[in-house]
């Protein structure tokens, strides 16, 4: 399965595959940026500035869990937690903001995309304000 959301503040596409058959449908739908089989790990991320046909540059996060390597819910709580920490960092240096310390933008934001990621890996659904419905 692959899920695809717009973090409008940032102007960034996230997209989260958990299975080889959802990292395939990101491999057709990103050239490029999404090669090669599925990761072996746990978890993966990639950053990237792409430029689509459109010319102009996108950020673009891309994040496999394989989500059958995780029997226990905190082991995938943690694997989605790491993940959003490396979407965070690349994301957060990429528009220039220098994290450090307590930074409040990067925690609430490393909080919602842990819980994305975690509805996508665990096939609930989380809406915008992080609420299984």
């Amino acid at each position: 399965m692959n899920r695809h959301h717009v973090l409008d503040a940032y102007g960034c596409h996230l997209h989260v595959a958990t299975d080889r058959r959802g990292w395939a449908t990101l491999r057709r739908r990103l050239p490029g940026l999404v090669d090669g089989p599925a990761p072996e790990s746990a978890g993966w991320t990639r950053f990237a500035a792409w430029q689509p046909k459109s010319g102009i540059t996108v950020p673009v996060v891309v994040v496999y869990i394989n989500a059958a390597q995780h029997t226990a819910p905190v082991d995938l709580i943690d694997t989605a937690a790491h993940e959003a920490a490396h979407v965070v960092s690349a994301l957060m240096d990429h528009i220039g903001h220098t994290i450090s310390g307590i930074d409040e933008p990067s925690a609430y934001l490393v909080g919602w995309v842990t819980a994305w990621l975690w509805g996508a890996a665990s096939d609930q659904p989380v809406t915008a304000d992080r609420t299984a419905r």
